[in-house]
């Protein structure tokens, strides 16, 4: 038998085309330098973002 979950219960994020992205912060290289970058700084505008956890060297 299934159960109707919880409206408590916490879920993982899982996104779906048109969703807006959760807020978020990376670590990441900009003009050469490590920097600490967070999504909100983008607001309203493009912006393409490239995960690769298999290696820790830079893409």
């Amino acid at each position: 038998m299934d159960t109707i979950p919880n409206a408590n219960e916490s879920r993982p994020f899982c996104a779906t085309r048109d969703d807006p992205a959760p807020p978020f912060c990376l670590d990441g290289l900009s003009k050469g330098q490590k920097k600490r970058i967070c999504l909100e700084e983008y607001r309203g505008n493009w912006l393409y973002v490239v995960f690769y956890s298999s290696d820790f060297s830079f893409v």
